[in-house]
């Protein structure tokens, strides 16, 4: 299904000028409705999402709408960007980073609740220093994946996609070690790598990707030694193992043309584990010609002279960031589907779920509230 065949919804807006009893009335109407409507969408297991703070948060009804229709949904949840569930869902692994000006001078990797409370430093008793990013639990609960990069090598508005380092530790920070693919020249030092790793369910290989997704990047998986790696030539960016093992969820990119005009595809693709058959599940097309509006601001363009925004545009109006629902029959995402290049990228980025089975889309949150995180656990 393409964002082109997507129809949005009317957006509901809420009777402010009328009396309050009639504003009640309508409030009740519009959540039984949605709680009809949501009743259709079932939420399997727990989906965490983290959003930032919009212009004006969707408005009332909108967030009415939201915490109806995405029950078992949980906003606002995640202690941070990266943080990921321990098998049993008990505990939680995450970055916590610390800023200088203007770059992050530290980020230590920590475990505790979801809400942050009884939180120890895993890099610390590991005694690392500089950035660690992106930590991710073996299947048995025994072991933590993540990447290290020293901060001199981090010198940017995103430091935890400036390098590219897999490392591994026990889940007490002992036996911390770095793996060093052999055949992944790249790998210590990509330019601009995607914030997610994955174990395989077997806890025997990690998926990563090094480089950048618009040049030259390349999905891999490797053994725990780094000495047996596989190139992965049909998966892109956010690559995750289905909870079998037997398929790859990842965001693909690829330069294209539409309707006789340049631009890029943006994919969300599913492959068999080793790779092989990918099967697109949602796709959308950005216009060359259509990005120019997506230049910085001048007070961005100081900030960072040399990010570029166009990229980033492409980059988060999706498909993004996939995560399988714990029996593997829907995925949810990130996106801005259709992506209108006219507005800001964050305002229109919702999560979305798809169903695998009858290719059916939903917009969950549908609001102009950055969506900028989600884990999906059981």
């Amino acid at each position: 299904m393409t964002a082109e065949e997507l129809t949005p919804e009317a957006r509901k807006r809420s009777p402010l000028s009328k009396a309050c009893w009639v504003g009640a009335g309508a409030l009740v109407l519009f959540v039984g409705g949605m709680l009809a409507y949501g009743i259709a969408v079932p939420i399997e297991g727990k989906l965490y999402c983290t959003q930032d703070t919009g212009p004006s948060g969707g408005g009332l009804l909108a967030r009415a709408r939201r915490a109806i229709a995405s029950r078992g949904i949980r906003f606002n949840a995640l202690p941070s960007f990266d943080a990921a569930p321990s098998p049993d869902g008990t505990r939680w692994v995450w970055s916590a980073q610390e800023w200088g000006d203007p770059w992050v001078t530290s980020a230590e990797i920590r475990m505790g609740a979801v809400n942050g409370r009884g939180a120890i430093s895993l890099s610390a008793a590991a005694g690392l220093s500089g950035i660690n990013c992106h930590p991710r639990w073996s299947p048995d609960g025994k072991m933590i994946a993540f990447r290290h990069v020293d901060v001199s090598r981090a010198k940017q508005r995103a430091p935890c996609r400036a390098g590219f380092q897999l490392w591994v530790m026990d889940v007490d920070g002992s036996n911390v070690r770095q793996i060093r693919p052999e055949d992944i020249p790249d790998a210590s030092l990509a330019t601009w790598s995607t914030p997610v790793l994955d174990w395989s369910p077997d806890g025997s290989r990690l998926l990563a990707y090094a480089g950048r997704m618009d040049k030259d990047g390349h999905a891999f998986t490797t053994d725990l030694s780094g000495s047996e790696v596989r190139l992965l030539p049909e998966v892109g960016i956010d690559a995750v193992y289905s909870p079998d093992g037997t398929r790859i969820a990842s965001s693909v990119q690829e330069k294209g043309t539409a309707d006789g005009q340049p631009g890029v595809w943006r994919r969300l693709v599913i492959t068999d584990a080793d790779g092989r058959s990918p099967r697109i599940v949602v796709e959308q097309f950005l216009p060359d010609a259509g990005m120019t509006s997506q230049f910085p601001k001048p007070e961005d363009a100081s900030y960072d002279p040399h990010y570029d925004w166009q990229m980033n545009a492409r980059y988060w109006a999706g498909p993004r960031h996939p995560q399988w629902s714990p029996s593997g029959d829907m995925i949810a995402f990130l996106g801005a589907l259709p992506f209108d290049p006219a507005g800001g990228v964050g305002e229109q980025v919702d999560l979305w779920l798809v169903d695998l089975d009858d290719g059916s889309l939903l917009n969950v949150t549908d609001d102009d509230v950055w969506q900028t995180a989600l884990r999906w656990c059981k």
